[in-house]
């Protein structure tokens, strides 16, 4: 089993970062980079966008699997702070890129239970 603390070990720069997403992924995410989080928000990161929810620096993240979910999907298991939890990846090939690039991820709860629902719901917030 892996584990890392969250926000700690390797350090990707942005772009390598950006790398791990679909193209489209990183459009969304470039649109909302000037957002900061409206006063109606709980304060604080508390949405990791690898992840998911309470995946807080400090705390210990560790895979415990990685399964096959359908076609482009795969469900990770994680442990965060001990605690078990699951996560649903969509991706897809980049053929020019030869690398699989992350579409969407399910965090398996709300709010915002999906990567493409919070990058939506972001377009919405003030700009810095």
């Amino acid at each position: 089993m892996a584990a890392a603390e969250a926000g700690a070990g390797a350090e990707f720069s942005d772009e390598e970062f950006q790398a791990l997403f679909s193209p489209e992924i990183q459009s969304m995410r470039d649109a909302v980079k000037d957002r900061t989080s409206p006063p109606t928000e709980p304060e604080g990161p508390i949405l990791h966008i690898l992840f998911g929810w309470g995946a807080l620096p400090p705390r210990k993240i560790g895979i415990v699997s990685i399964t096959a979910d359908g076609d482009g999907r795969a469900k990770v298991g994680l442990r965060v702070n001990g605690n078990l939890r699951s996560l649903v990846l969509t991706g897809r090939f980049n053929q020019t890129g030869k690398a699989w690039q992350i579409d969407d991820i399910d965090y398996g709860r709300d709010p915002d239970r999906t990567l493409r629902g919070r990058l939506e719901r972001m377009k919405s917030w003030p700009k810095r």
